[in-house]
């Protein structure tokens, strides 16, 4: 293998590791805001999730 390939391949493996933290974090994100839904919903008067 070349030491381009290896450059490519050493930067193809970072973006992955961000790519895969900000989904994550999307992730996160998302199930504080159903978390808050969940409980709050009874008290505003909102129709239940499930």
């Amino acid at each position: 293998m070349s030491w381009l390939g290896i450059v490519v391949v050493l930067v193809a493996l970072y973006l992955a590791i961000k790519v895969a933290g900000a989904v994550l974090k999307l992730v996160m994100w998302a199930l504080v805001l159903l978390g808050l839904y969940w409980f709050l919903a009874p008290y505003m008067g909102l129709p239940p999730l499930f």
